[in-house]
């Protein structure tokens, strides 16, 4: 039951991170492709220690699609 409470709460993150991006003034085509295709690789995803990973990348995905960079608090 965690295996897969671990993968509820990833998929509710990104459903909740794809309504916050979307427009409702038009449709956000690409954005829900993009949520179907993450949610597929959460759910064959054997490993329950790569739920991190595919959450971190599929947020970094949604970021580049809308051209939004990942910013860092480290000092340059």
């Amino acid at each position: 039951m965690s295996r897969d409470l671990g993968r509820l709460a990833a998929s509710q993150y990104l459903a909740e991170l794809v309504l916050c991006m979307a427009l409702s003034d038009r449709p956000e085509r690409e954005l829900y492709e993009l949520l179907g295709e993450h949610l597929r690789r959460l759910e064959q995803s054997s490993d329950d220690r790569n739920i991190l990973a595919y959450l971190s990348q599929a947020v970094f995905t949604y970021w580049r699609s809308r051209e939004l960079p990942p910013k860092s608090n480290a000092a340059v």
